[in-house]
């Protein structure tokens, strides 16, 4: 394998687990069984090695023109779409490594707030101007307002789910939110449609059969 990538995936998964600040490119090297030296070689120093990973994340997990083109068919599925990308880029993002970024890195944080504050925010606010004029999400709602809700309410969601691994039941909590939330903007016509029908149905079918 490439030394590069070799080095990026074991950073990556090291300050996954760990946070940002705890983890030195010593214990990279020594996680590889490389040399310190050899891993200032690919990368000048730590702040390089994390936007790369950074620009790495955000890049293969893209929420660009093209993604949208394709899902923009029905607004109901695109709005489920881009809630669900939202919610996993910030669980894998977790908050002992936004906090780390925030303070020690704060051009990187930077990097990874732009995407969120600028292509998600995009992402959602084109949704619900078209979802508006297809007659799925009402009508005279500030869509610049309903947006930055939406917005901050990922990382409120995000946080149920997290709960999932510890209580059981979290995550049916988190889906039952995010199904509440997308009904809040919706019309009539909207709960009607076929995507909001099953993705309804498929959690509350879970729930009864518990």
């Amino acid at each position: 394998m490439d030394p590069q990538k070799r080095i990026t995936d074991k950073a990556h998964e090291l300050f996954f687990q760990f946070g940002v600040r705890r983890i030195s490119m010593d214990e990279i090297a020594n996680g590889l069984g490389i040399s310190k030296k050899t891993v200032y070689r690919f990368f000048s120093n730590k702040e390089v090695l994390i936007t790369t990973i950074v620009e790495k994340e955000i890049r293969e997990n893209p929420l660009d023109e093209k993604v949208l083109n394709d899902k923009m068919g029905d607004a109901i599925n695109l709005m489920f779409f881009i809630l669900r990308h939202a919610i996993n880029m910030h669980l894998r993002f977790n908050g002992v490594i936004i906090n780390d970024l925030k303070k020690y890195y704060p051009a990187v944080y930077e990097i990874l707030m732009t995407y969120k504050n600028e292509n998600i925010y995009h992402a959602l606010n084109r949704c619900l101007t078209e979802g508006t004029r297809q007659g799925f999400f009402n009508q005279g709602c500030n869509i610049d307002l309903m947006t930055r809700f939406i917005l901050a309410s990922v990382p409120i969601i995000s946080a149920v789910s997290q709960l999932s691994e510890s209580k059981p039941g979290s995550k049916d909590l988190a889906d039952e939110m995010l199904i509440y939330l997308v009904r809040g903007l919706s019309t009539q016509k909207a709960s009607n449609s076929l995507i909001f029908i099953k993705y309804s149905e498929r959690f509350y079918r879970v729930q009864n059969n518990r």
